[in-house]
């Protein structure tokens, strides 16, 4: 319950981030007290009530049962990742400027926005509380980075060409406040011509409407972008399983854990 609580923490605050206006097929908070007011009105109670789930989430865990000796060693575990994901926030933010960005760069934020604070902390903390020595903690990184990056490029997937009614949030918004994902660097890499000069033109425009949207998402199918994106996310998911024998030797939770790869690449929300 406390990493669920501080995982919708920081889903709050990157929904103020990014604009977003639905978040689970609902309004988001910052959207949803804006109603009531102003726009300032909604991102303000949205701050605070993001900042409320935090301290929730760490008095649940700090004040749970397990030894103090576990508890020291998760919770400094856990700030790390925490940190770790608010440097790959701050990357996102700053590359929103580049109209222009590499793979390399691409992978870094994911690696350190998404793929820490979504698979590997809850992994390592669970394991730490567990009684999981340190030497271990690398077998669960080595499996949760893979998984969590292959998690956003399906995502970045999603955010374009997902249903709605399933995603529970925009298809549109991504184009409309020109993420840089690796679905839009590839298609800028392989696109040619007026397609190219499209792209550049009118991915993040604040001018654009949704026969352009219509355009841009033929475009990053056309140039391959998209199979390239899903194809690099099977490849994730197959190294991140290579880990899970050395993870457990029990049967059962290594099927858990094939299970929830698996998952990643064929979910549709």
């Amino acid at each position: 319950c406390g990493i669920e609580l501080l995982h919708s923490f920081l889903l709050i605050h990157d929904d103020i981030i990014d604009k977003d206006k639905t978040r689970r097929g609902k309004q988001t908070l910052h959207k949803l007290f804006s109603q009531k007011k102003s726009e300032h009105f909604g991102v303000s109670k949205a701050i605070v009530l993001g900042d409320i789930g935090a301290f929730l989430g760490y008095e649940l865990i700090v004040s749970s049962e397990f030894s103090s000796d576990r508890l020291n060693k998760a919770i400094l575990v856990l700030n790390d990742f925490l940190l770790k994901t608010m440097y790959g926030e701050m990357l996102d933010i700053d590359f929103d400027l580049k109209k222009k960005i590499s793979w390399d760069e691409i992978l870094k934020v994911r690696t350190y926005k998404t793929a820490y604070y979504t698979f590997v902390m809850p992994l390592v903390v669970g394991a730490l509380l567990g009684g999981a020595k340190y030497k271990s903690l690398k077998l669960f990184e080595g499996y949760g980075v893979p998984i969590g990056i292959a998690f956003q490029l399906v995502d970045d997937i999603l955010g374009v060409f997902g249903d709605s009614q399933n995603t529970g949030k925009s298809n549109e918004n991504d184009i409309r406040e020109g993420k840089k994902t690796f679905l839009y660097a590839k298609a800028l890499e392989l696109s040619k011509g007026e397609d190219k000069k499209f792209l550049l033109r009118w991915y993040g425009s604040d001018k654009i409407d949704k026969d352009k949207i219509t355009k841009i998402r033929g475009i990053i199918k056309d140039s391959g972008s998209l199979d390239y994106s899903q194809e690099i996310a099977r490849k994730m998911i197959l190294k991140g399983k290579k880990f899970i024998h050395k993870i457990t030797p029990d049967t059962k939770q290594q099927e858990t854990l094939a299970s929830l790869a698996d998952y990643i690449i064929t979910r549709n929300r």
